[in-house]
């Protein structure tokens, strides 16, 4: 059994399909891909998917009636796919009448 990866990034090339069997526990990847048991059965994770995180922000958007959300995510895999799950999310739960004003990726993005 391994216990590593501090992340998606680093947990998926390790327990991917094309890897040796060898059991991993991860305390930080919270990477959606990682909950596909086909792909990587013998991955487990002790923190929620970023799904529910996603789920989370749709929630407190709806329940507080915003109608324009713009996002800032670091860039790479962490929070990039975090923004296309929160989209995916609202889309998913009927948030047609949000509108995703801004998409911010990075620091340079912020001051430029």
């Amino acid at each position: 059994m391994v216990l590593a990866g501090q992340g998606g990034g680093v947990s998926c090339p390790i327990s991917g399909p094309s890897r040796p069997q060898i059991p991993q526990i991860s305390y930080a990847s919270t990477a959606p891909d990682l909950s596909d048991n086909s792909r990587y059965d013998f991955f487990s994770r002790v923190v929620p998917s970023d799904t529910y995180q996603a789920q989370a922000m749709v929630d407190i958007v709806r329940a507080l009636k915003w109608n324009y959300v713009s996002t800032l995510a670091s860039e790479g895999s962490y929070g990039e796919s975090g923004v296309e799950a929160f989209i995916q999310k609202s889309r998913e739960d009927g948030e047609s009448g949000t509108c995703l004003q801004r998409r911010v990726r990075g620091l340079g993005d912020v001051i430029a």
